[in-house]
């Protein structure tokens, strides 16, 4: 069996590589920060990061890094129990950017226990097949993962993105229904806006106003999303409209 140490220490160079990955590829590197100290105002500054490298190391060149590599790098993580669910993502996430949505799809497809990438992998599976089979085909595929162990916040991005999936394949009930749940049920999350907004929207199209106690859930949460006047404004409009 493969000491503990060994297994951090190959997780620890996987995303050590990977950061060099993404370095590579043009994105922006985090600012470097030194000592914070207070200056005589009272206000912090950060002083200028002490280089740590020594002088004939900082004259290296990074290697370019290509496609290949990461596809290498992430394919032996995969391996790896601890790196394994993150590796498939960003597998899967570098199959789509080659336009390999089969690939890309059956890596996310892949049964595991929830991690952090079980959602974004769960989304990004119902994109495809929205664009393959129609928003029906979607929402069927949502409707029926196993939920055990979310978050809060993934259980309410869940429910607005069925909302919207739903609403494009007209069945307007359902997705009222859910607009609904997710309203009651996760009032504080900022996807529930998205939810308010789908759901004035399919009323408006029938003409119809806000019922009075969707009205009141929809002032709760815009005050949770910090829209103060919006809230304000709700809550007007329900007191004009009371008999």
């Amino acid at each position: 069996m493969r000491p503990a140490s060994a297994t951090w220490a190959a997780a620890l160079a996987a995303l050590a590589l990977g950061s060099f990955a993404t370095l590579a590829a043009g994105a922006t590197a985090p600012p470097l920060l030194g000592v914070p100290v207070l200056d005589p105002a009272g206000t912090v500054r950060w002083t200028a990061p002490a280089e740590s490298l020594p002088a004939w190391a900082r004259r290296l060149a990074l290697p370019t890094v290509t496609r290949a590599d990461s596809l290498a790098l992430w394919s032996a993580a995969a391996g790896q129990p601890h790196l394994a669910a993150v590796a498939r993502h960003r597998l899967a996430l570098l199959h789509l950017a080659g336009r390999d949505t089969a690939r890309a799809d059956s890596l996310w497809a892949v049964p595991a226990e929830r991690t952090p990438w079980t959602w974004p992998g769960l989304r990004a599976r119902a994109e495809l097949a929205q664009a393959r089979a129609g928003p029906a085909c979607a929402d069927s595929l949502l409707e029926r993962v196993d939920r055990t162990g979310w978050t809060d916040a993934e259980r309410a991005a869940w429910l607005v993105t069925r909302v919207r999936l739903l609403a494009m394949a007209g069945d307007t009930q359902r997705a009222s229904a859910f607009a609904r749940q997710a309203m009651s049920v996760y009032p504080s999350l900022s996807s529930t806006r998205q939810a308010v907004t789908r759901l004035e929207a399919m009323l408006r199209a029938r003409g119809v106003p806000l019922p009075l106690d969707d009205e009141r859930a929809a002032a709760e949460v815009d005050a949770f999303a910090g829209r103060v006047d919006a809230a304000v404004a709700r809550l007007r409009r329900v007191a004009a409209r009371q008999p």
